[in-house]
């Protein structure tokens, strides 16, 4: 049992917690998929754990990435060149806005009223004898460019809504989300919406 709990321990870390990075976009450059290409472009995405330094980051990848090419490819007269496209910020969700007023009461509110606000989008869209499990709440984040700035702007926590089930293999090929899921997914945050409003209604009125 506790092997296994390890082991559950060690998946999450590597699921939720720790960086990582997927190679994707593989392209030659002349397009042809027949012979070895002169050149050849990729894209590298990275999840930046919040309060991680991002330009280190790139700098500890580039360097991993150059060590391993040497590695493979002794005496390759090849080059490997990087470069920054975008990058942001880590977040984390319901980890609120260093500073921000009641930042550990504001996230457990957030955070509260999400699980109240899935839970009842899927209750209330389950068919007769559907059994309906309470969320499950992880800490997730990422590195999404546009969180920090409106985290940031607001003074205010951020969540994360899941839409999909776990077998829709989101952002990868064969993205397949059910239509059902995003309508539940779609009434979650309009319920959540309507609760967070009712309660900055109560604040305000205190």
């Amino acid at each position: 049992e506790e092997t296994a709990l390890q082991s559950s321990a060690a998946f999450f870390a590597r699921r939720w917690f720790l960086p990582a990075a997927a190679v994707h976009g593989v392209v030659p450059d002349d397009g042809s998929a027949s012979v070895v290409p002169r050149r050849a472009t990729a894209t590298v995405s990275v999840r930046v754990p919040a309060g991680t330094d991002v330009h280190r980051l790139f700098v500890e990848l580039c360097r991993h990435a150059q060590a391993a090419h040497q590695r493979l490819h002794p005496g390759s007269a090849d080059r490997l060149e990087a470069r920054v496209v975008s990058s942001s910020a880590g977040w984390v969700a319901g980890g609120g806005v260093s500073g921000a007023d009641d930042e550990v009461g504001s996230s457990a509110a957030l955070l509260s009223d999400a699980v109240s606000a899935v839970r009842d989008a899927w209750v209330t869209a389950a068919a007769p004898g559907e059994a309906v499990s309470d969320p499950l709440v992880a800490c997730d984040g990422g590195t999404v460019k546009l969180l920090p700035d409106l985290q940031a702007a607001a003074r205010a926590p951020a969540v994360l809504l899941c839409m999909a089930p776990s077998d829709a293999s989101p952002h990868v090929a064969g993205e397949s989300i059910p239509v059902e899921a995003l309508l539940r997914g779609a009434d979650a945050v309009e319920r959540l919406c309507r609760c967070s409003g009712e309660a900055a209604t109560r604040r305000d009125e205190a």
